[in-house]
């Protein structure tokens, strides 16, 4: 829908970053915008060399389709990942109780949460809902390696889409190399790496009862029935119910008030020598009935619940 397009653009505005929306059903992609960016009709009549040149030598890049090929680190939206793999393991329940002392140690290394917040006793629905470090961490090394890389792979993150366009694979790294290697890649960090495409796909199994949609730019038959489960029914009841609450009472408040119910998940990725990325992924469903997966980047923005989670 060219004005979804164009308000995606109006959202961004001059920051630089990413916006994707996907039927979370058919896994249509129905948004795809990366921002800064250039009108493609320059090209259609030849371009100048100039305008070429000042095209290809902007340090903001607008030729590099950030939805599709940029690789980011997660941060807190992978910890969906984490805390739904853990649940359909049986590994924990949404009330199973944790406590936090603001660190955990993992072979001398220290996992704090964001702004070193000290949560206390709480359960595992909370744990996503504040996005608490040190219990996500804790709960990707019950998982296991095999398991985050397993599940990573079930929902197609693995992959880049015959789209006809330029796409990047996502990243899980290597986790099992080492207790702190898979503690990071619990909370998106370490060697994850992700498009916007990637996180929005993760979304709209959340959507969808825990299929993966194909998805396409444009609808082919064969691929219609290519959906498969990457979770159980109520594994994803129970991760919607947090995902809910997250925009009622956790980080994702300022998404509020928009008409429709959002299950989301703020994310504040941290980059080596350059500011945060500002992440804010979700799902909703239309008075239509249609349902939406999206992601939203603001690369090097800061704070995902004050920056992306407004947008």
């Amino acid at each position: 829908d060219s004005r979804m397009q164009e308000l995606a653009y109006q959202v961004l505005g001059d920051r630089i970053g990413a916006l994707v929306v996907l039927d979370a059903e058919t896994g249509a992609i129905l948004t795809l915008a990366s921002t800064p960016s250039y009108d493609p009709n320059e090209f259609i009549g030849g371009i100048s060399t100039a305008r070429w040149q000042e095209l290809s030598r902007d340090l903001r890049r607008p030729m590099f389709n950030r939805a599709l090929q940029g690789l980011y680190p997660p941060g807190s939206v992978f910890k969906v990942v984490t805390v739904a793999s853990a649940l359909d393991q049986g590994l924990y329940e949404p009330n199973s109780i944790f406590v936090d002392s603001g660190e955990f140690v993992v072979q001398g290394n220290i996992v704090r949460n964001f702004q070193r917040q000290v949560f206390g006793e709480h359960n595992l629905h909370s744990a996503l809902v504040d996005s608490i470090n040190t219990t996500v961490a804790q709960v990707g090394l019950s998982l296991g390696a095999s398991n985050l890389e397993a599940y990573f792979k079930s929902l197609g993150l693995h992959e880049s889409h015959r789209l006809g366009l330029p796409m990047s694979s996502g990243q899980v790294g290597t986790p099992g190399r080492s207790k702190v290697a898979l503690a990071w890649s619990s909370i998106g960090q370490d060697q994850v790496l992700l498009t916007p495409l990637h996180i929005a796909q993760i979304f709209s199994v959340f959507a969808n009862n825990g299929y993966v949609p194909p998805i396409h730019l444009v609808q082919s038959n064969e691929e219609a029935s290519s959906k498969h489960p990457a979770f159980k029914p109520e594994t994803v009841a129970q991760v919607n119910a947090m995902l809910q609450d997250v925009v009622v009472q956790g980080t994702g408040t300022e998404a509020q008030g928009v008409g429709v119910t959002i299950y989301g998940k703020t994310g504040t990725a941290e980059v080596v020598g350059g500011d945060m990325h500002a992440w804010f992924a979700g799902h909703t469903e239309l008075p239509t009935g249609q349902k939406l997966a999206f992601a939203l980047l603001v690369e090097e923005g800061g704070i995902g619940g004050q920056v992306a989670a407004p947008l």
